[in-house]
């Protein structure tokens, strides 16, 4: 081969090893770890370009160039599976959350309904709590009698 291609192989080396290098340092950033697959595919690419262009001699920096390519690719495209498998589990927290909601709220609303419920709130060695007790067959009854009334004429209503 002759000197112009031993140069240009040494210089495709040198940018592989520039931005194999640049590549690296971003993937080894926890979420921008995602945009390095571009850099170090850029690196593989060049140092495997400058390694056909160049014989025996010298080849140390484009070896370099295409380890530290590799190396960045794969971390950064181990965190963008990682990232894409937790977006792909996010239905399934949802879900579960969503399930524990309305399993509460259920919980809630038929502790209310019986009118039997209590609130107990500790920190430390203070206790807080708050207790009710209602008989709902006696509101019911109530809640009748007024509807009754409600549908009574107001002249026949006795007057106590």
């Amino acid at each position: 081969m002759d000197q112009n291609t031993e140069k240009t192989g040494q210089s495709l080396g040198i940018a592989a090893l520039v931005t194999g290098i640049i590549a690296f340092v971003m993937a080894v950033i926890p979420c921008i770890g995602t945009l390095a697959i571009v850099p170090a595919i850029i690196a593989v690419v060049l140092a495997a370009i400058g390694l056909g262009r160049m014989s025996g001699q010298g080849r140390g920096v484009v070896i370099a160039g295409l380890i530290i390519g590799i190396v960045a690719l794969m971390i950064s495209l181990s965190q963008w599976l990682f990232f894409g498998k937790i977006a792909g589990t996010k239905d399934l927290w949802q879900n579960d959350l969503k399930e524990a909601i309305e399993q509460v709220k259920t919980d809630v609303f038929d502790e209310i309904e019986k009118g039997d419920f209590s609130i107990r709130i500790q920190s430390g060695d203070e206790v807080v709590e708050i207790k009710s007790g209602v008989d709902i067959k006696k509101v019911e009854e109530n809640l009748e009698k007024l509807e009754e009334l409600e549908k009574t004429p107001p002249d026949t209503v006795k007057k106590k």
